[in-house]
């Protein structure tokens, strides 16, 4: 049973990512990003790329995957071309349920699966953004910007190995299935704007973290006390942007990104666990920039819509992006 649940606890979760432009914070400014997350699937993406049931095979199929969560960042402007960051996406999980019902097994006995939920915490991402070209970068130009990071993926508590069923025989809360990988990691990310007009620009973004093998202590993922080897996520997107201000300094957004991820075959304790995974979705989203407000923010609100994938939740996602501005 715990080989047929591989599938269902690596799926992947792909929430709304922080600033995957080329702009960086002018100096001394701090910004604050808090965005609340609302997330449902009520199918996957197996391994041939078809959209399924969610399920535990022969016991039990969901009725849908919720959860609400809160991500939360703070960036701070070193220079006018350099941006220190400390992002925790997905972040918090503040409440999910995996949609299974209460089953009867002979018996008789109750497996409660109801009490099925999400990890709590996503992992750190800790870094920073160095804008190479751009306006005011040690490569000056108008007409399009670039900019690099790098950071560290530092791994947050996770949950601990599941014993089915076992652990479902008590009514209470377990957790299912992990919103983050609990590995450490290495980060690079690319940012490549092409301006069009002062109005429109076309963003290319890339992120490609490594997890170098690793023993994992806590992990529903992997299993306690597993030598793991996973890999590497890889992430491109491609945005077109476009802004228009309005009188008493409020600036209208709107972007299109379409985004794609991917990662390879876990291997836990060296044995492959045939779940190389992409998804490829879009996520249109529109924002508001109160540049003139005591306290400078924008909102902006985003819907995550999955495409295509393979071993992945079909994952929708509505995201409300708080971005604050305080300057030094």
């Amino acid at each position: 049973m715990k080989k047929a649940l591989i599938l269902l606890l690596l799926a992947a979760f792909v929430l709304p990512v922080f600033a995957d432009d080329a702009l960086v914070m002018p100096k001394g400014v701090f910004r604050f990003w808090v965005a609340p997350n609302y997330g449902m699937a009520d199918k996957k993406f197996d391994d041939d790329g078809k959209k399924v049931d969610i399920d535990i095979p022969t016991v039990a199929v969901s009725d849908g995957v919720k959860f609400f969560n809160l991500a939360l960042a703070l960036e701070y402007g070193v220079t006018d071309w350099i941006t220190a960051a400390v992002q925790w996406v997905p972040g918090w999980t503040l409440w999910s349920t995996m949609g299974f019902d209460d089953v009867v097994i002979p018996g008789p006995t109750t497996l409660y699966l109801s009490q099925a939920t999400l990890g709590s915490f996503g992992d750190l991402f800790v870094g920073a953004k160095v804008q190479i070209v751009g306006p005011k970068a040690p490569v000056q130009n108008s007409d399009m910007r670039f900019a690099a990071a790098a950071g560290v993926k530092v791994p947050m508590p996770g949950a601990g190995q599941i014993n089915f069923p076992g652990d479902f025989l008590v009514n209470e809360s377990v957790v299912m299935a992990e919103i983050d990988h609990h590995l450490w990691g290495m980060g690079v990310r690319l940012y490549y704007d092409y301006i069009i007009n002062p109005n429109f620009f076309i963003n290319l973004y890339n992120e490609t973290i490594l997890y170098p093998e690793q023993k994992v202590k806590k992990s529903v993922n992997f299993g306690d006390d597993s030598k793991v080897a996973y890999g590497y996520d890889l992430t491109f997107e491609l945005e077109p942007q476009y802004q228009m201000p309005l009188d008493n300094g409020i600036i209208l957004k709107a972007g299109l990104p379409f985004t794609y991820a991917m990662a390879p075959e876990t291997k836990i304790d060296g044995t492959g666990q045939d779940n190389a995974s992409y998804l490829f979705s879009i996520g249109p989203n529109v924002a508001a920039f109160f540049t003139k407000a005591f306290l400078p923010f924008e909102l902006e609100l985003q819907y995550k819509l999955p495409l295509m994938g393979k071993t992945s939740f079909a994952m929708h996602v509505v995201s409300l992006q708080g971005k604050f501005y305080l300057k030094f």
